[in-house]
């Protein structure tokens, strides 16, 4: 499964607002609300052992496997004009047991996405009106 990457568009200055999930009869979607100006970008792969980035601490994300979704085009807390969502732990649906948010460093909110069994084949998608980032993993 290869990385996948958008680059952001716009100033950045978006803030993730809500994080949900849904399980659908072949897929499990994870969707990234966004308020802001601008269009996200993101960069995922999946990780062995999730670390944070910039500092290489490990995360503890429940899960057999986990994707890593840093989303880009990311304001500072303090600096938001909306207030984001909070770092910690988001629950799980479907096959997903968890989701993540880790840190916000350098324009990029990074989340880890825990999932039972093995690695599975995904795709990323941006829609619009309102601004968000669907995850769709397969079963």
């Amino acid at each position: 499964m290869e990385r996948k990457i958008r680059y952001p568009e716009g100033a950045y200055d978006l803030s993730v607002t809500n994080v949900r999930m849904a399980e659908h009869d072949t897929f499990t979607r994870v969707v990234f609300d966004f308020s802001g100006t601008g269009m996200p970008g993101w960069w995922t792969n999946y990780s062995a052992q999730p670390a944070q980035q910039a500092s290489g601490l490990p995360v503890e994300v429940a899960g057999d496997s986990f994707l890593e979704i840093s989303l880009d085009g990311i304001a500072l807390p303090p600096d938001a004009a909306v207030p984001g969502v909070e770092f910690g732990s988001f629950g799980g649906g479907g096959i997903v047991d968890e989701v993540v948010l880790t840190t916000i460093f350098e324009a990029r909110a990074q989340f880890f996405i825990g999932m039972s069994g093995p690695p599975r084949n995904y795709s990323v998608t941006l829609l619009q009106e309102p601004t968000r980032v669907v995850v769709d993993l397969m079963h």
